[in-house]
């Protein structure tokens, strides 16, 4: 570590290596322990005695240490904390000393070491109690590999973008207001003499809250016979009622029901014209129905010419228009004709099916029938004024009334054609039903016809 004389230092090295040491100690138990001595070299000068000078300077082989006699064990003492003790130098007896380098003349060097201190001899320690050999720990078992989890497969579904949402828009309750609706419409099942008619019936029917038909007339119709069929059927239809403030309520509702006719022409090369064969006796109108118009021709005068055929039970299997000066009026014409009823031609005594003609003449927009259609026209007898309420007798306007007649002059039917104003049409119709005519005649005899009526109002300047 250090030295002043290098020379010195290989003889010091070889005596210190000789050299015994009792051991230090921690926790009772010997320790490798460090320890530092310094030796000084003089000349002349025997440092540690006679002794420890013969102790360097032998050169003989070590000697053994005398063993010292076993010392009685007493009692153990009260076991106290264990302090690390310093290591002690022993000097064995057969060291050798180190050689000294001389110089200009021998000198002898002395090695000169601290004295150490004399320990107070103490009662020797309690036997040191051997620790239990700790058993070995079992080498532990290397865990089995852990599998490698298989990668799953994450389905990444595609992210719907939304459309931004519309603001909402508040629409506020309307209280539902409806008139009623037919849910079930039954077709009228007719015989067969009657397929073959091209009409209408116009029904008035009273509803209930239920949709349940209460009542049912007739109003109207091309056909009388066509009546008591459509009556019959629509009593069984079902109807959605009529709603106020939606609530169901009880309910009227007038509908007209549309007959077709016959689908296909008959063979007209097979039905006689009875304008062509004498022997025939030629079919007789007993109903007929006048022509309407629109307003715009209302100025027009002209006239159409309809071909039909009259089926062995009187009535309008077919038709179509001759010939016509304007297409209105043989359109208005063909329409009329439909709805005629006759008795049927005969062929020695028998009804047969037949063809016919009509001419219909239109003057100022008024029809009238060709002069040969009546010998005679039906004349007023009795024509009772509508009753008026107060409000209304002041009213200005006028109703066209179509009113159709038996064979005995009474009114079987009334129908409004126009009016200004639907308030005074109710009246006009029911005084109309109490009008008595002459009836028209044909060849002498009485038959049934129509005719229009206008009531104009008010009644005082009419």
């Amino acid at each position: 570590m250090g030295s002043t004389s290098p020379a010195l230092n290989d003889s010091t090295i070889s005596a210190i290596k000789q050299w015994q040491f009792t051991p230090a100690y921690r926790d009772e138990l010997p320790v490798i322990g460090m320890f530092q001595h310094t030796f000084r070299f003089e000349e002349g000068e025997n440092l540690f005695g006679q002794k420890l000078w013969k102790i360097l300077n032998n050169k003989s082989k070590p000697k053994p240490v005398a063993s010292v006699a076993p010392v009685e064990k007493k009692a153990a003492a009260p076991k106290k904390q264990p302090v690390a003790k310093k290591p002690v130098a022993v000097v064995s007896k057969q060291e050798t000393k180190p050689k000294a380098s001389t110089k200009s003349k021998k000198r002898e060097i002395v090695a000169k070491t601290v004295e150490a201190k004399p320990v107070a001899k103490k009662e020797p320690a309690a036997p040191v109690v051997k620790a239990t050999p700790i058993a070995k720990a079992k080498p532990i078992k290397k865990a089995a590999p852990i599998a490698k989890a298989k990668p799953k497969s994450i389905e990444v579904k595609p992210v719907e973008i939304k459309e931004k949402s519309k603001p909402v828009v508040v629409v506020p309750h309307v209280p539902r207001n409806s008139p009623p609706a037919p849910l079930t419409e039954i077709t009228p099942q007719l015989p067969n003499e009657l397929k073959v008619i091209k009409g209408q019936v116009q029904i008035r029917i009273d509803i209930d809250e239920n949709g349940i038909v209460q009542k049912a007339f007739a109003q109207s119709s091309s056909h009388e016979e066509l009546e008591a069929y459509t009556l019959e059927t629509v009593k069984k239809w079902e109807f959605e009622p009529a709603y106020k403030d939606d609530k169901p309520i009880a309910s009227k509702l007038i509908l007209p029901i549309l007959f077709p006719g016959q689908d296909k022409a008959p063979n007209l090369g097979e039905i006689p014209k009875v304008d062509l064969i004498r022997s025939l006796a030629k079919p007789i109108a007993v109903r007929k129905t006048v022509p309407e118009l629109p307003e715009s021709l209302s100025a027009e005068s002209g006239s159409a010419t309809i071909k039909f055929v009259v089926t062995k039970e009187g009535y309008v299997s077919y038709a179509a228009v001759g010939n016509a000066s304007h297409p209105e009026f043989g359109k208005s014409a063909l329409e009329a004709i439909y709805s005629w009823k006759f008795k049927p031609a005969l062929n020695d005594g028998k009804p047969i099916d037949s063809q016919f003609s009509q001419v219909f003449q239109f003057t100022g927009g008024a029809s009238q029938l060709k002069p040969d259609a009546w010998d005679k026209q039906p004349i007023v007898e009795h024509s009772p004024m509508p009753r008026m309420r107060s409000s209304l007798k002041s009213s200005n306007g006028f109703v066209l009334v179509h009113l159709r007649l038996d064979q005995q002059g009474n009114v079987t039917e009334a129908r409004v054609m126009e009016s200004t104003n639907p308030k005074l049409e109710k009246p006009t119709i029911e005084a109309s039903y109490k009008w008595k005519f002459t009836p028209g005649k044909k060849e002498g005899r009485s038959i049934e016809s129509n005719i229009i009526i206008p009531f104009i109002y008010p009644l005082a300047n009419s």
